[in-house]
């Protein structure tokens, strides 16, 4: 692995990073997950005969500790927010026949969906692209948790296999570039195309990653304790993505840091694994961009929240008729950047949410913590 340059040199990589020149072809990839293989050698995973490195455990945050409150208590909602951005958006760079002041097109694009599967049976990936770039009608602003520390690719490396994200390369070129931030642009693009590194070496790699490829700030629920106090009985809805890390190819140079032996035989990850203190963050690099997305072709004062492979909002019932508009819009951008939603751990059209160990109820106008 290449040194990081110093921290004035990190702003972009050593050549340009600009959007793909060449389409990719092929089969078109599903936003529902592919069959999973039984065998120990899944397509995931490489025989190898390195050793086994020491992986400890990574550090989850532990859930939201307290009791539970009425949220228009005396002292109103609880404060789960964190802390405001920092810096200033820079211009985006609209492809084509983009405008910045669109107004969300609810009537084109909702479809009166009868059930969660119609709304994720979305058509392909190609055409899942098109109609977000016809959705997007704002930019939400800069996301938290896009700075970095080091480069996180290396324009001479390459995936240590071809994924689904790296078919959908063109997909990711085009709609980063909506993006206003040119670096974190770069930076998730040549970790679609060139795979990402993982800040670590041997003998022990959670030891030795850096500080800044495992701090991630994560977002409050705030924001969506307001709404849901100003509009009692508004809906909330909720996706996931499957196995989420395994979603992230990891570099061909950095698979021998990831081995494992079974039955007698050597085997190495292809893919981010979950006991990697580094994975959550680089995972997170791209469900910042998917929260991002999603919220950019939805109204501005739906509220859309996302901790790691979880994205979910609120929607007021005003608008019960579109109360599936989100996970269809979610379902578009996760087909057309070549992720997979899980259908069993996707919902709307509820008054009831549990996410990061808090439990929300919408009629009841309460908020507490969970059993578990």
């Amino acid at each position: 692995m290449s040194s990081p340059p110093a921290n004035d040199a990190l702003a972009m990589p050593q050549q340009p990073c600009g959007p793909s020149k060449t389409r990719l072809h092929g089969t078109s990839t599903s936003a529902l997950p592919p069959p999973k293989s039984t065998t120990p050698g899944s397509a995931n995973r490489q025989a190898n005969t390195q050793l086994t490195p020491d992986l400890g455990p990574a550090q989850r945050p532990p859930p939201l500790q307290g009791l539970a409150q009425h949220i228009n208590g005396p002292m109103g909602p609880p404060d789960l927010s964190t802390p405001p951005l920092q810096g200033s958006a820079r211009s985006v760079v609209m492809p084509v026949g983009l405008g910045g002041t669109r107004t969300p097109p609810l009537q084109g694009l909702a479809r009166l969906f009868d059930s969660v599967p119609a709304a994720l049976n979305v058509p392909s990936a190609d055409w899942c692209l098109s109609l977000l770039l016809n959705a997007w009608s704002h930019d939400p602003g800069l996301h938290p948790n896009t700075s970095f520390a080091g480069n996180v690719f290396d324009l001479a490396s390459q995936p240590a296999r071809h994924g689904s994200m790296q078919e959908r390369a063109f997909a990711w070129s085009t709609l980063l570039s909506l993006y206003p931030d040119p670096i974190y642009h770069c930076q998730l693009l040549g970790m679609t195309e060139h795979s990402c590194l993982l800040a670590t070496a041997l003998p022990s790699i959670n030891a030795s990653i850096s500080l800044g490829f495992i701090r991630i700030q994560y977002e409050g629920l705030q924001d969506l304790l307001v709404f849901v106090s100003q509009n009692p009985g508004c809906l909330l809805w909720k996706g996931d993505l499957e196995d989420a890390f395994q979603h992230i190819m990891t570099a061909e140079h950095n698979t021998h840091l990831l081995g494992f032996s079974y039955d007698s035989i050597c085997y190495h990850e292809n893919t981010l694994t979950f006991r990697g203190s580094s994975s959550p963050w680089l995972f997170n690099l791209f469900a910042e961009f998917l929260h991002w997305l999603v919220a950019a072709c939805l109204p501005t004062d739906w509220p859309v929240n996302h901790y790691l492979d979880a994205t979910f909002g609120a929607i007021p019932v005003s608008h019960t008729m579109h109360a599936l508009l989100p996970i269809h819009t979610l379902a578009l951008a996760a087909n057309a950047l070549g992720l997979w939603l899980s259908p069993k751990k996707t919902f709307g059209t509820s008054t009831k949410l549990k996410v990061l160990g808090v439990k929300i109820d919408t009629v009841a106008q309460t908020v507490g913590i969970t059993d578990d």
